[in-house]
């Protein structure tokens, strides 16, 4: 089992509960997709044994499966490594934040502009209604 131990900067130590989160939300993203192991190496770059390997646990996954997975799946790359066991999670509002973020900085300039209007008008709203 690979370790690594750095807490300071947020690295966690690697564990089994770790691997078995990370092939569990693997196997629900493919699920929630309706993609088998080949198609999702094809969309990552990755070989299907490759990816057959880390589900059954016969391999850790690494940094640049990590990042395969972000791109084919189309999240961060911090949301990846934090269900690798790689990063300690983030509470829960935090990670709607991160996600929000990471699709953000997709956008272009424009549709940023168009997001931060909305989302400066949404907060308004909610003021008035609590007070």
């Amino acid at each position: 089992m690979v370790a690594i131990a750095d807490t300071k900067h947020g690295i966690m130590d690697r564990t089994m509960t770790n691997v078995d989160n990370f092939t569990a939300w693997i196997n629900s993203e493919l699920e929630a997709r309706e993609w088998s192991i080949r198609e999702l190496g094809k969309r990552a770059g990755l070989s299907a044994t490759t990816i057959s390997n880390v589900l059954n646990g016969h391999r850790m996954p690494g940094k640049r499966f990590c990042i395969a997975l972000a791109r084919a799946f189309g999240v961060s790359r911090e949301e990846v490594f934090r269900h690798a066991g790689f990063l300690q999670p983030l509470p829960d509002n935090d990670a709607g934040a991160e996600q929000a973020l990471y699709l953000f900085r997709r956008l272009t300039v424009a549709d940023q502009e168009r997001i931060l209007v909305m989302m400066r008008a949404l907060a308004e709203l909610s003021e008035a209604e609590e007070k």
